[in-house]
């Protein structure tokens, strides 16, 4: 039977994708900090890049994996709210994505990809789960979904090479978090 690729529908698709993702981020704009944790990171994250060494110069109660990649884009950013928001947004717009590839390569099908992405992208960020936040699992949730879409890919193609690069981002995932 002979399918007919419409285009017509990804782009109504990709507008309810866009105004989904607008209605679950536009409370993000009225929040500066809204957890504590989050300004105790930041404070190490700034005790870090002054070259202060961590348990030794500050104390902190997490592991500090969390602080290297922090200090890598707090070096080219600013440390503002809206950094932080910024920050925020592109983490889990990543493991949403992240999510999303895994639906795909589970499914091979562009709607359920979508469909995925909507409901991660907008789940990700209800107010009960924190999702406005910038955490330290924040930092990790991309780097957890794609080693799954690897592990995915991996099984599907059965080709080394998806097995090596989840191998790596396993390997990054056991130097910044223990667990």
């Amino acid at each position: 039977m002979y399918r007919r690729n419409n285009k017509g529908t990804y782009l109504l698709y990709a507008i309810l994708l866009v105004l989904a993702w607008g209605a679950a981020i536009a409370p993000m704009f009225s929040f500066y900090f809204p957890s504590v944790a989050i300004g105790e990171q930041l404070y190490h994250v700034q005790e870090f890049i002054a070259g202060r060494i961590p348990y030794r110069d500050f104390f902190t109660r997490d592991y500090i994996g969390y602080l290297f990649p922090l200090s890598v884009y707090f070096l080219f950013f600013p440390m503002t709210s809206a950094s932080v928001w910024a920050l925020a947004l592109l983490l889990h717009a990543l493991t949403s994505l992240g999510i999303a590839t895994s639906c795909y390569l589970i499914t091979r099908s562009w709607k359920m990809f979508f469909l995925a992405v909507l409901t991660a992208g907008t789940a990700g960020w209800c107010w009960n789960w924190n999702g406005h936040g910038l955490y330290e699992q924040s930092i990790y949730l991309p780097v957890y979904s794609f080693w799954i879409a690897l592990m995915i890919a991996g099984i599907k193609s059965n080709t080394a090479d998806c097995w090596y690069f989840a191998a790596c981002l396993l390997g990054v995932l056991c130097i910044f978090d223990p667990n």
